[in-house]
């Protein structure tokens, strides 16, 4: 992991978590890539405040300006709409809380925050602010939450590896003990390193939309091929997580870009 991303999950859980952090110094370009991220991922405001928290620190050398832009945009940080999930996966998580314990309410909610994030991964869509929403409640509500439950719902989903994932994600990056996780996490320390820096490889990474158009020839082109290949390179990446989640969400921003066809 670079140092940008290393200072800026510092800053997030200063902000987010009150943690005592010790941030590295950086170039002003640097702190400015940082602040790109906290855009990305919807999280100027706790971010904003671990940089308020650690402000006394030697290394926390931000210029004026770029303290104004970021408090500026903490500010006027609106709250972050939840990624959207495909109907047929939505059909099942429905299906699964109707069929669930009357007392499995909190269990369900935080579950769905998983899939919520298993599809913001495979979407590159602003997946750190749904890693903190996840974590947010282990830090307070973790027993109330049953472990037996959402393995059994991961297995029903075929999340089991991205459970893994998602457990490396939160100890690693959020400093959620691993005790307090409501699943086991059977990696092994390299194997957490391994799957936490592949997944942080795509933290600049935003939603990319492919855009097709139809030529005078009748023919369809595709006028983003960049975006394509990078779409299915995303999409092989999770493949070994979430294998059918990956598949369809490749299929589904397919699909979706069509729609820009002239009919």
């Amino acid at each position: 992991m670079d140092i940008i991303a290393r200072n800026f999950f510092r800053l997030l859980r200063a902000g987010a978590f009150h943690t005592e952090e010790t941030v590295e110094p950086m170039s002003a370009w640097k702190w400015n890539r940082a602040y790109h991220l906290a855009m990305v991922h919807g999280v100027e405001a706790e971010t904003w405040a671990g940089i308020r928290r650690l402000e006394e620190q030697f290394f926390m050398r931000l210029t004026d300006e770029q303290r104004k832009q970021w408090e500026r945009s903490a500010t006027d940080a609106r709250p972050t709409a939840s990624t959207p999930l495909p109907s047929r996966l939505e059909k099942k998580l429905r299906r699964m809380e109707d069929d669930a314990d009357s007392l499995a309410g909190a269990t369900f909610v935080f579950f769905r925050r998983m899939v919520v994030l298993s599809q913001s991964m495979l979407t590159a869509d602003r997946w750190v602010r749904q890693l903190l929403s996840l974590a947010t409640p282990l830090r307070t509500d973790a027993l109330r939450i049953d472990r037996e439950q959402i393995e059994d719902w991961a297995e029903e989903l075929d999340m089991d590896r991205m459970l893994q994932l998602q457990g490396a994600l939160l100890t690693r990056l959020m400093g959620i003990d691993e005790k307090r996780l409501p699943f086991s996490l059977t990696l092994d320390e390299k194997e957490c390193d391994e799957m936490v820096e592949d997944t942080v490889a795509t933290i600049a990474a935003t939603t990319h939309q492919w855009e097709f158009a139809q030529g005078s020839n009748i023919f369809v082109h595709n006028s983003s091929s960049k975006a394509m290949y990078w779409q299915a390179r995303h999409s092989v990446r999770y493949l070994k997580y979430h294998p059918a989640a990956s598949i369809s969400s490749f299929f589904s921003s397919f699909m979706q870009s069509l729609t820009n066809i002239e009919e």
